[in-house]
């Protein structure tokens, strides 16, 4: 096989060892894919990055510390010419969306080949959006109704309510919350109501739905 002259480094971030070396060990075999590295969580992740530069980034969305979501808007803030991949089981609007709105080039499911992996890295390499055909009508349907745009846009939360927010969906009462946190009930009491006026939520089951949605908490 002949190498070709532009050659694409690439960050493989997933939070199981497993699929990383596998994705590592599907890409090895093309020859214009160079400096493969891995970060198992999304704050590795962003430092990564803004090391290393990578040319593209396979990004998980259920990621421990910073989800994936998080970490493409931080990662595209400092390397805006980076191209972040979506790389996950989810195809749920919600997921979507809020990737392709934190500014991914493109969203392939975990269910793909090696062939369709590598295509998606080069087409997003030369500037051009790949969208698997799982979620393919999904976008489609998102451009020609604006409305349902406003998924992956919900008003983003402070870094006290996205901590507050994990520890109500793991189950703590406001008690405790105030005691892990060293502030008052009645301070998370106000951040409480402020999550959920934004997300315009009322439930704690709602809540949690929404913490392992946005990967901020996650059910063993």
């Amino acid at each position: 096989m002949i190498r070709q002259k532009a050659e694409t480094s690439v960050l493989i971030v997933d939070d199981h060892r497993l699929m990383r070396e596998g994705l590592k060990s599907n890409l090895s075999q093309f020859t214009d894919i160079s400096d493969i590295h891995q970060a198992g969580n999304g704050l590795d992740a962003v430092r990564m990055a803004m090391e290393l530069k990578p040319d593209v980034i396979l990004m998980d969305i259920n990621l421990p510390d910073l989800n994936g979501m998080e970490a493409t808007r931080q990662i595209l803030a400092q390397t805006p010419d980076t191209k972040i991949l979506a790389l996950t089981m989810h195809t749920d609007k919600v997921y979507v969306m809020g990737m392709m709105k934190a500014g991914a080039a493109g969203f392939l499911t975990k269910t793909c080949s090696a062939r369709e992996l590598y295509k998606a890295i080069q087409r997003i390499s030369s500037d051009k959006a790949y969208i698997c055909d799982e979620v393919i009508d999904i976008v489609l349907e998102t451009a020609v109704n604006p409305d349902l745009s406003a998924l992956g846009q919900e008003k983003e939360l402070t870094r006290r309510e996205s901590q507050i927010l994990k520890l109500i969906s793991e189950g703590n009462t406001n008690h405790e919350i105030a005691d892990i946190l060293c502030i008052s009930n009645r301070t998370v009491e106000k951040h409480r109501k402020s999550v959920m006026d934004k997300l315009g939520i009322r439930t704690v089951a709602q809540l949690t739905k929404y913490a392992l949605k946005k990967g901020l908490t996650f059910i063993d």
